[in-house]
């Protein structure tokens, strides 16, 4: 990027998402609960796959972050359901 502020809502989301997680699943966490755990893990899971995704989507290769954006919204469901 050249210092521009972006159009693509990407953009956008990718610095919120970073923004909120970055400083608590972007280190190691310790979990004390079985819940704790299972939610350290997801969240940590989506975190990861959003960085996957930012060079895909910049790259234009749409079709082929499909599948990570897919199981990503499953474990926003498992998650749900676990917790």
């Amino acid at each position: 990027m050249n210092g521009e502020p972006s159009a693509f809502l990407w953009d956008l989301a990718k610095q919120d998402i970073l923004d909120v997680a970055g400083p608590i699943w972007g280190v190691p966490r310790h979990s004390g609960t079985p819940r704790q755990a299972a939610a350290n893990y997801f969240a940590m899971r989506v975190l990861r796959r959003g960085m996957a995704l930012d060079p895909l989507f910049h790259g234009g290769l749409y079709l082929e972050a499909y599948p990570l954006i897919r199981t990503a919204y499953e474990d926003w469901l498992s998650v749900a359901f676990i917790l």
